[in-house]
């Protein structure tokens, strides 16, 4: 049954632990970096160097991006009427769209410093405080 509604058809051979097992290990490996990228493993994460937080957070973005296009591709070309294609239209490529738009920002270098390798969070400055500061300028130089 999960191979119908993950494949699209009957086949438990696709799940067996010479696959799923190395496929599990990629995803780990793409989740650590992320999470490395973001600045969400502390210590451990900055032992990664900085160029490969960077890659595999782009590499994720990509296996994403090409996985919601190929679900773009099944929804308009495929039958519509499996239990796979209603899952794939309405949950898998929804999902893989939205998540690697969300690495694609984890991945995108943000701050004024321009370093792609320095943490996502440590680059975030404060809003309210430039807005607020800007508020108060205006009202003095009304005066």
């Amino acid at each position: 049954m999960l191979a119908h509604l993950a494949l699209g058809r009957d086949n438990p051979a696709a799940f067996r632990p010479a696959i799923v097992a190395p496929l599990a290990g990629l995803l780990l490996l793409g989740a650590t970096t992320a999470l490395a990228r973001v600045g969400r493993l502390g210590r451990l994460g900055r032992r990664i160097p900085g160029p490969l937080r960077q890659a595999g957070t782009l590499a994720i973005t990509a296996g994403l991006a090409a996985r919601g296009a190929a679900g773009l591709g099944m929804v308009a070309w495929g039958d519509p009427g499996t239990p796979f294609a209603r899952l794939n239209r309405a949950v898998y490529t929804p999902a893989c769209l939205a998540l690697s738009v969300a690495s694609l920002v984890a991945a995108w270098p943000l701050g004024r410093s321009g370093d792609p390798h320095q943490p996502f969070a440590a680059q975030r400055k404060p809003v309210l405080p430039d807005v607020l500061s800007g508020v108060f300028a205006l009202r003095s130089a009304a005066r």
